[in-house]
């Protein structure tokens, strides 16, 4: 029974395929996509567990595959050892059970020979009752966010903070390591809201917020150097941060009042209206966000410098 599961749902790779719209699925806890098929090549972005893509072509030497994921359209290599090709009727049936998604930082997928580590935001096609059905029945007991129900701004914040201290990683888009935009595409995946890949593909969604002094909380910041948008953050209010997390608004305005009592070369500018950014940097932080840019405290320096605010959640 299961071995005929398996020829029906999973097919073997050939070198002698002509890789003219196959079909995968993410079967691994995160995939990383690469700029040029080869190992070292910069990673661009990672397929996290259960997201479905398609595959147009292979490279030269047969050891790389060029995919297409489904969900952004974001394209690169991925190393085909890395890659279990899957019939068309698998991949239509995942394709269309993608808003099933795992709702904490990480999470045990147990198979009948070992245990997957599943990160937040990965997804959960065929999932019913504690268990899903791919290749083998495999079983999940953790909590499971339904991205069909979107949220405000406050449960943007309980989102979002799930990735605090999570070390950068270009191309990252997991609790092990992420980049700025791959934080902001998750964290609003998970809430219901479709965002590109790219900061500068996302700034072109949402509604524009004329000033900082209009920003709310879950608003999206872009940033800029010399006109080209290299990054990007979610705005946050000191007042919501209070009602949901009190112990760490109480420490970001801790973070201003020392600074404020120090005589620095470069110093933000509290004494005007200003706010707090959520943002990917070394790590993923929370940075004091001016009429400027970003203000880092450790740093004692600007590292951004604002571009454009939009209004994501209406």
């Amino acid at each position: 029974m299961l071995s005929d599961f398996r020829q029906h749902f999973f097919l073997p790779v050939t070198e002698q395929s002509t890789y003219t719209h196959k079909f995968g699925i993410c079967h691994l806890g995160i995939i990383p996509v690469r700029a040029a098929p080869a190992s070292k090549s910069e990673q661009v972005t990672q397929l996290l567990f259960g997201e479905t893509f398609q595959v147009t072509k292979v490279s030269a030497d047969h050891k790389f595959v060029w995919i297409i994921a489904d969900y952004d359209e974001y394209s690169g290599w991925v190393d085909i050892s890395r890659w279990q090709e899957v019939s068309e009727a698998f991949y239509q049936k995942a394709k269309q059970a993608q808003h099933l998604m795992v709702d904490q930082a990480f999470a045990l997928l147990t198979k009948s020979v070992y245990t997957n580590t599943l990160s937040f935001g990965s997804t959960l096609p065929t999932y019913t009752k504690g268990e899903l059905y791919w290749e083998e029945t495999m079983c999940y007991n953790a909590k499971i966010r339904d991205t069909r129900n979107k949220v405000d701004k406050h449960q943007i914040i309980w989102i979002a903070f799930i990735f605090l201290g999570t070390p950068y990683l270009w191309g990252g888009k997991s609790i092990f390591g992420i980049d700025c935009s791959g934080l902001t595409q998750l964290v609003y995946k998970a809430g219901g809201y479709f965002l590109p890949r790219d900061a500068y593909q996302q700034a072109a969604f949402g509604a524009k917020v004329a000033r900082l002094t209009e920003a709310k909380t879950g608003d999206l910041v872009f940033f800029a150097r010399k006109d080209n948008i290299i990054h990007v953050g979610i705005v946050l209010i000191i007042s919501d941060i209070y009602k949901t997390f009190p112990a760490i608004a109480q420490k970001m305005e801790e973070t201003v009042t020392i600074l404020e009592g120090q005589k620095l070369e470069v110093n933000p500018a509290t004494k005007q209206p200003y706010q707090w950014v959520l943002h990917a940097y070394d790590c993923v932080r929370i940075d004091i966000l001016d009429s400027k840019g970003i203000y880092n405290a450790n740093e004692k320096q600007y590292t951004h410098y604002t571009h454009s605010i939009k209004q994501i959640i209406p």
